[in-house]
């Protein structure tokens, strides 16, 4: 519900561990999309609790818009 604002989810996971880490992790359409999200909701609360947003590590050092537009468009 959160990123919905910020277009299409491409990819979602809510890892389910014995940990309670509490993080999901999210593909956006476009790095502009993820980083609006990022901009607009880190530190805004949820369910009283402050959310942290931020972009993943990996993908962020390998991935550019036309990397993940050839990811989008290719046949699985």
């Amino acid at each position: 519900e959160l990123l919905r604002p910020f277009g299409p989810i491409l990819d979602f996971s809510l890892p389910q561990t014995n940990n309670h880490d509490g993080y999901a992790l999210a593909k956006l359409q476009s790095n502009d999309a993820a980083d609006s999200a990022v901009r607009a909701l880190d530190g805004c609360s949820l369910r009283g609790c402050t959310v942290r947003v931020r972009r993943a590590e990996y993908w962020s050092r390998f991935v550019d818009d036309r990397t993940t537009r050839k990811f989008v468009d290719s046949p699985r």
